[in-house]
């Protein structure tokens, strides 16, 4: 990789690398793959959600993978950083593999862990919208329950958690995929 952030060309693979920094993520000529490891927060009948100051939609708490890192890891590192609380890791609730056009003009191929968090430590549950994180892009995000009874009518993603009931009922992980047309 060069250091002036130039796309660099990877032999016949056809893979233009990009500085991602230790993150599991790479460019394929207008396609980009992603691996991400998300949290599922829940409290009172409602479930944590992000927003960026120049975002119109919610999404997951949750972020890539790094080099080296295990999904579980990644998740808890996640938690930690956005929402400044460390929680444990209760199951996991679904593999998802994510197929959409991005507003980046991209292809994106993501496939996410998404892992139910253990709450029960937890004492004071303002913290998680207290804490101020950041984007990779110097985006402030902050955080926001949405009930769960009305998290169809609000543009969040991922689209599934609208059926998060359903899915905790499930005795095992579930394998689902979206592919926008």
């Amino acid at each position: 990789m060069n250091n002036n952030k130039e796309p660099d060309s990877i032999g016949k693979l056809g893979v233009t690398m990009v500085d991602f920094g230790s993150d599991i993520c790479f460019l394929r000529d207008n396609s980009l793959f992603r691996l991400r490891s998300c949290a599922v927060i829940l409290h009172d009948e409602k479930i944590l959600m992000a927003k960026n100051t120049e975002a119109s939609w919610y999404y997951s708490i949750g972020g890539a993978v790094e080099l080296g890192e295990s999904f579980e890891d990644a998740v808890r590192r996640e938690v930690l950083e956005e929402c400044g609380v460390e929680l444990e890791i209760d199951r996991l609730l679904v593999l998802h593999q994510n197929f959409f056009q991005g507003d980046d003009g991209h292809d994106w191929h993501e496939v996410a862990c998404y892992f139910l968090m253990d709450t029960s430590s937890v004492r004071d549950w303002s913290v998680f919208t207290r804490h101020e994180s950041y984007t990779m892009q110097g985006l402030t995000e902050g955080k926001e329950w949405l009930e769960i009874d009305h998290y169809a009518e609000r543009e969040a993603y991922p689209v599934f958690f609208k059926d998060i009931r359903e899915i905790l009922k499930a005795e095992t992980p579930l394998l689902l995929t979206n592919r926008e047309e």
